[in-house]
Formats: structure tokens, sequence, C-alpha cells
């Protein structure tokens, strides 16, 4: 629903950013109490351009649409168009593409200016012989103290843009990271997000079932969607890389031992429905892990002559039962 002509005392959800915007006048503003002043200057920013307060985040709005509903204001229905999950991914490494690029040439300009104070430090203080004490009493006493504090002070400065420059290739790094995409062409981060979209989809249905507030059962279909397009993506995703290697069905059907995960090997214990229980977890015998079927990197079967020791350096057998 489009909204029209903007107006003081109600707010609308933008579908583009995912965002609640709030739209009053300034003395409404004034004559809100001091505790909902603070939760909007909380959990809003104030737009110049829009004249309105814009949520900081995109994530769970319901409760910045309390908020609002607190201090009565009217909700005016969407603005905008909604953009798919896998849009806002693709718009996000963009972003974080343009911003590795900004935070590279800040470190190379800030190490560069970091080099450039050690080396003024050290010129500053380098007509001093080396070992020569200060000469208290003589004429040079003032003039040689205040060269050492100003050399000390440019080499703490020194360092501090140097410590700056580390902080920005730190940055440049998460952000190159973001825009290579790199964690969609993992089998096992996909099937987290899987789950955990799943997860969610079960939780707003179970608060969409026992609401009886029509705007709570509009915020949980809201977040229904959202996760729906989220699960269609990273399943997408999953798809497209050949689905999950490692099955129950397919490890049965091969008799595994052993297995793989986060660079050791695991003896069997048991195949689950969505993961699989190993021993020897922290090289403790007795010691048991669940690793979800995306999170298994290798295999090894009965019929293949393998061992693993614990941490007393003693064998542990698998001991899944195949019939």
């Amino acid at each position: 629903m489009q909204t029209g002509s903007q107006q003081s005392g109600y707010y609308i959800k933008n579908l583009e950013s995912g965002k609640i915007e709030l739209y009053f006048s300034k003395s409404e503003y004034k004559a809100l109490s001091t505790e909902a002043r603070k939760k909007i200057k909380s959990y809003f920013l104030f737009s110049s351009s829009k004249a309105a307060w814009i949520s900081k985040s995109s994530q769970n709005t319901s409760w910045v649409e309390e908020i609002a509903n607190s201090i009565g204001l009217i909700y005016k229905g969407t603005e905008g168009e909604k953009i798919s999950f896998g849009e806002k991914v693709e718009l996000a490494s963009q972003k974080a593409a343009s911003q590795a690029e900004r935070f590279k040439n800040r470190a190379i300009h800030l190490e560069n200016q970091s080099n450039q104070l050690f080396a003024n430090s050290h010129n500053m203080v380098s007509c001093i012989p080396v070992g020569q004490p200060i000469l208290v009493g003589h004429h040079s006493e003032k003039a040689h103290r205040n060269l050492l504090n100003r050399s000390w002070t440019m080499l703490g400065n020194a360092v501090k843009t140097s410590e700056r420059a580390d902080y920005y290739q730190q940055k440049a790094k998460a952000a190159t990271y973001t825009a290579s995409q790199e964690q969609l062409n993992n089998p096992a981060f996909l099937n987290r997000r899987i789950e955990e979209c799943k997860a969610n989809i079960r939780k707003q249905e179970q608060n969409l079932s026992n609401s009886t507030s029509e705007n709570n059962k509009r915020i949980y279909l809201e977040r229904i969607a959202e996760q729906n397009d989220k699960l269609t993506f990273y399943t997408d995703k999953l798809i497209a890389m050949g689905g999950i290697k490692y099955t129950k069905e397919n490890l049965k059907l091969q008799r595994v031992s052993h297995i793989f995960y986060k660079s050791k090997w695991y003896p069997l214990k048991s195949l689950n429905t969505k993961s699989v229980t190993v021993i020897n977890w922290l090289d403790l015998a007795g010691w048991t892990w669940n690793v979800p079927y995306a999170e298994i990197k290798g295999i090894k079967t009965l019929d293949q002559d393998f061992k693993v020791l614990d941490r007393n350096n003693e064998e542990v057998k698998p001991t899944i039962k195949y019939k």
C-alpha cells in the first residue's frame, strides 16, 4: 500500500530499506515525554532530507513499531518497492567492495604518514651525539629538554598513526571478504543459514497462531515472508553447488567408520537425522560431538585400515553398528 502526502502523526515501513520512518512535527516531538524522546534517539536517526526519524536497523522492526504506537503514531502502510534478499546481498557486496577500496587507501595514507613521523622524530634529535646527557644548569639545558620532548611526542603520534593504519587494514580485509561472497560457496555456511531460517519460520508461525492483535499478526506475516525469501536464496545457492555431499543414506550405504571435520578425523558413533555423532572429541575417547552432514569434509570406511588415537596415544575405534 502506498502512502499519501506526508503529514504529522504517522509512521510507515520503507520496503526498499526495510526500515520504519516516523513523521510528526517538531512541536509534537517537543511535547513528548523525556523517556519517549530518549527512546526515539536511541533507535532512530533523524533524516533532514525526509524530515523523518528513520530506524537504525531493518532487523526485528516490531520493537521500533511498538515505540511508534506508544507515542500515538498511526500506521500508514508501506512505501517503495521491496527488494529480494538476493538483491540485498548483492548490494551489500557492492558496498563492501567500495568500502574495501576506501579503507585500503586510508591505511596506505596513514602508514605513509606514520613513517614520515618516525623519520621526523629521528631527524629531530640526530644533531645530538649518542649518549649526550642533558647539561643541568647549562644554557642548552632547556632547548635540549624541549627537543627530546618534541621528538618523544612525535614518536608517540607515529605509533598511534601506525595503529590506525592497522585498524583500517583490518577493516579493508573484512570488507574484501564480504565483497567476495566467499561464504556463499561454503555448504556448511549455507546449511546453517537454511536451518536458522526454518527455525525462525516455525517460531513466527507459532507467534502468529497465538496472536490476537491485528498489528502483531501483520508483523509476524512480514517476518515469515522475509525468512521464506532468505530460505529460498540459501537453498538455491546450495542446490547450485550440488547440495550436501554427505547424507545419512550415502554414509550408511558406504559403511563409513570415520569422518573428517575441522582438520581432524573422528570415529563414528551413530548416524542421526541431521548430523552424525562422533567420539574422541578433544582427543578424549569418552567425549562425543554432533557434526552436521554439511560440515563433513571427508570419510573413511570400515574396509579401510585407519586408526585414530586419543590423548593417551591409545586407539579409539568407531562404535557405529551397521546391519
